[in-house]
């Protein structure tokens, strides 16, 4: 069983269009959202779950910058949730390629957040609801999921963060200095990969400058909750050290895992199986 609905964040004006099932959704709403249910009920492997829905444990999943929620590496991350025995909640945020709304200009730390507050504002009314949920999410999604387990006591009982940035700060030491200023001086900076078939997107700056609030290691040291890491080892966008510095600022009696994945790269390509695993070993192990 699978639900899709439109609902809208705080900028929009839809509330809600229902459709039989994510694929069936046009691109005519705000936020798309998806709830997958468990093995054996949504297509993956396995035998369907015995236990009543409000008996099973329920995970937000969040994707990345320039993502979806059903792009090859998080469908590998619901299929190990679900492998666990999870409910899932995932949803394409605006300002990104999937069916929501919006434009990649406008991508940010904080309206990733502000969207997820908006799905949790919109999901806590649903029949399905329990709480506390597992966060999880991939890079600029695991920044999400990490921001939303300190900011809301009571919401989560656990985390598993994919690939995630350990700040803004660091990750803008990767920025050639000579391309930052041109950046601010211009306000936009040209996506150098652009999608085949679509025109080219720029970013705004304050992509930047909203990102440099953002410090997974602070927020780490916060946690109240177990968290578990996952890393690509060959990842060049978020290197494992990313995930280490901040797994090593989590309290030591709420660390509950590093997995590294080897040879991996920022979206696990040719390593899906792996990070299934991973993912579904973190959500076994909290």
């Amino acid at each position: 069983m699978s639900q899709a609905t439109y609902i809208a964040n705080r900028q929009g004006e839809r509330l809600f269009t229902v459709y039989a099932s994510a694929d069936d959704a046009a691109a005519a709403g705000d936020l798309a959202v998806s709830v997958a249910m468990p093995a054996g009920e949504s297509g993956v492997a396995g035998a369907p779950d015995p236990r009543p829905p409000a008996q099973r444990p329920l995970a937000l999943l969040i994707h990345g910058f320039s993502d979806v929620h059903d792009s090859p590496h998080m469908r590998a991350a619901l299929a190990g949730l679900q492998a666990a025995g999870y409910d899932v909640l995932r949803w394409d945020a605006t300002n990104s390629w999937g069916r929501s709304g919006g434009s990649l200009e406008l991508a940010t730390w904080g309206n990733a957040v502000r969207d997820a507050e908006d799905v949790l504002e919109w999901a806590c009314h649903q029949a399905w609801w329990r709480q506390p949920v597992t966060l999880a999410g991939h890079s600029l999604g695991a920044a999400v999921a990490l921001t939303l387990a300190v900011a809301r006591p009571g919401l989560a009982r656990r985390v598993i963060l994919v690939a995630p940035p350990a700040s803004g700060r660091l990750m803008s030491k990767r920025l050639n200095p000579a391309l930052r200023t041109l950046w601010w001086m211009t306000g936009r900076l040209p996506d150098r990969w652009p999608r085949r078939g679509q025109a080219r997107q720029y970013f705004r700056y304050q992509l930047l400058h909203d990102g440099l609030a953002y410090d997974g290691v602070k927020l780490a040291r916060r946690l109240t909750i177990p968290a578990a890491m996952i890393a690509a080892a060959a990842d060049i966008t978020t290197p494992p050290v990313h995930a280490r510095l901040i797994y090593e600022a989590v309290p030591v009696a709420q660390q509950a895992g590093y997995i590294e994945v080897p040879d991996a790269g920022h979206v696990f390509s040719e390593h899906l199986p792996g990070l299934r695993a991973a993912v579904q070993a973190a959500a076994q192990a909290l």
